[in-house]
């Protein structure tokens, strides 16, 4: 909230998950932390809106700053490999700000958004960010990647997820060197509630030297972030 003072921001919409691995993990806490946002924000002349949303799995494949950096310019980009979790949620969220701004009538918001998506607008938008902050405004998002170090982890049964551990993927991602490794991290390949055969692919794990790797696996042998019923 902090930042956001400083900024000079005067709506605000806050995404918090909730969820039994979420950081947020009843709706007892979330209405608490919702209550003590909107207070604060009116204290330094913010409007505040919270959107609850089920913290069943992260959104987006990937965790971790470049992993992360490539799901968003993949949306941007209209990319084929887009995960269509991010793009949908980024749309609602995106929606929501411009009607509580008012910039527009209730329920135009999404198609507000989604068109300055699907036009380009918003990439372009981005690319003036990346070009005012000394970066590569000109990137293709197939040319973000993790660490040299990587490990696919594969399923030993077939069944179902039925339980994408976030606090794990947190452990797992920091003793991989995230974030302060820019390149650290995890790409999912299966979602929550996804039927998986004996020998498909989990996620796979990047890290910026051999030792990183090897603590970011020992984590997960500690802390399994799939459960498989």
């Amino acid at each position: 909230m902090a930042k956001k003072v400083a900024m000079g921001v005067d709506y605000l919409v806050i995404d918090m998950p909730v969820g039994t691995t979420a950081k947020v993990k009843t709706r007892k806490v979330s209405n608490l932390l919702e209550s003590k946002f909107v207070f604060l924000g009116r204290k330094f002349g913010m409007k505040v809106k919270v959107i609850k949303t089920l913290a069943r799995e992260p959104i987006g494949r990937g965790v971790g700053p470049a992993l992360e950096a490539r799901d968003v310019l993949r949306v941007l980009q209209r990319k084929p490999l887009k995960p269509n979790d991010l793009e949908q949620k980024s749309v609602y969220l995106a929606g929501e700000l411009l009607e509580f701004k008012g910039y527009c009538r209730r329920g135009d918001g999404e198609r507000i958004a989604r068109r300055q998506l699907e036009s380009g607008a918003a990439w372009r938008k981005m690319q003036e960010i990346i070009e005012a902050q000394g970066g590569d405004y000109k990137i293709d998002a197939e040319a973000v990647t993790g660490g040299t170090y990587r490990y696919e982890i594969h399923t030993h049964q077939a069944g179902r997820i039925s339980i994408i551990d976030n606090q794990a993927i947190n452990e797992v991602c920091m003793n991989l060197g995230a974030p302060r490794e820019k390149l650290a991290g995890l790409h999912l390949h299966v979602r929550w509630g996804q039927p998986v055969k004996k020998g498909d692919k989990l996620f796979t794990l990047y890290a910026p030297s051999k030792a990183r790797l090897e603590l970011g696996m020992t984590a997960h042998q500690r802390h399994p972030i799939f459960t498989i019923v």
